[in-house]
């Protein structure tokens, strides 16, 4: 017989794969769900017009592109901007403008977004009428650059509002309080690529970057923040021109006489970063007025609300110390203002130890 013939009624098969056999029913829960799959749905039961899945894939494809930047593997990136392994401050804002310029390149793009806000601009930027969409974007490209010298954590915020009027675009449509956002989120870049993301009416979700597919996949699919915590966040450094009712309160919560109950502290200097732990695993992320920022150092649109809806949206809580920081009418885009926020038991029995002097 023919040697074709023989392969032909006898085709090669390891014993153990059964081609026979009946294909099997797909496991829901072993499904991957990426960013963009899961806006689309929440866009498609809400009956948008996915302008919103096409703003967050623009964000999500910048944030790829900081964490790629920031990558041990992104040295050729980092050396292709012109920036030394050592970083000075002259570097870090060359690295600053080159991730706004990303943002904003990608966000005037998306056909989706009339009004931009960003942390590191003066002045709001106008997307031209004929690109012009239904969204405002409000986004800070990089909260903690001093800490890429030091490979440390650092991390993107953004919140997505609606502008107001049918057709004419006002400036002002950018100063809405933060009860208004649309959606907001935030990226962690450390030892992974974490994304966190609340949309209106929804519960807050969370992504990991898949570095082998470039894809950002469903990790967390209902984050809720613990009711207390035994650890806060704060710059310590500043406590000196701190309220001296706030720092009598959390000298009683690190000296508890049970043991178990002592609070500590922990601190990185990412905003995000912190918030993001605060998130977790509960506890507080705190603030405060100081001597230099006496309304605060954080900034209201760029920081508090966005870290403020997310924590809000998991069931914590977020205040100025007076009112809820999504209550704020900001008067101005960079307006700052004091935040603590976080377990929702922890934080209300704070806020009330503030008001009650």
């Amino acid at each position: 017989m023919h040697h074709s013939q023989i392969y032909t009624k006898h085709p090669v098969c390891p014993k153990h794969l059964n081609l026979t056999s009946p294909e099997k029913k797909r496991d829901d829960q072993k499904d991957f769900v990426t960013l963009c799959r899961f806006i689309n749905e929440i866009e498609k039961f809400k009956g948008g017009s996915h302008q919103l899945p096409q703003l967050i894939n623009s964000i999500q494809i910048a944030c790829k592109t900081v964490a790629l930047t920031l990558r041990k593997s992104g040295v050729a990136q980092i050396q292709s901007l012109g920036l030394s392994k050592q970083l000075n401050l002259i570097e870090i804002k060359r690295l600053e403008k080159y991730f706004n310029e990303v943002f904003i390149n990608l966000l005037t793009n998306t056909y989706a977004v009339c009004l931009i806000g960003c942390n590191d601009c003066d002045e709001v930027i106008r997307v031209d009428a004929e690109r012009a969409g239904k969204y405002i974007v409000i986004f800070k490209a990089s909260d903690a650059s001093m800490n890429v010298d030091a490979s440390l954590c650092l991390g993107t915020t953004f919140i997505v509002l609606k502008k107001k009027g049918a057709t004419r675009i006002e400036e002002r449509d950018l100063l809405q309080p933060g009860q208004k956002i649309i959606a907001a989120g935030y990226t962690l870049y450390g030892f992974s690529t974490e994304m966190v993301i609340a949309v209106e009416g929804n519960v807050v979700s969370g992504f990991t970057l898949d570095n082998s597919i470039g894809e950002f996949i469903l990790t967390s699919e209902n984050i809720e923040i613990p009711k207390m915590g035994k650890s806060y966040c704060a710059d310590e450094g500043f406590a000196h021109s701190w309220d001296p009712n706030l720092v009598n309160y959390l000298n009683k919560k690190k000296s508890e006489k049970a043991g178990s109950l002592a609070w500590s502290a922990r601190y990185t200097g990412s905003f995000v970063a912190d918030a993001h732990r605060t998130l977790m695993f509960g506890g507080m992320f705190i603030s405060p007025p100081i001597k230099d920022y006496p309304k605060g150092k954080s900034k209201l649109m760029f920081d508090c609300n966005p870290i403020a809806f997310i924590m809000t949206q998991a069931g914590g809580y977020a205040s100025n110390g007076k009112v809820l920081i999504g209550e704020i009418v900001p008067e101005k885009l960079h307006e700052r203002s004091p935040i603590y926020c976080g377990s929702p038991d922890d934080v209300k029995e704070l806020v009330k130890s503030l008001k009650q002097f």
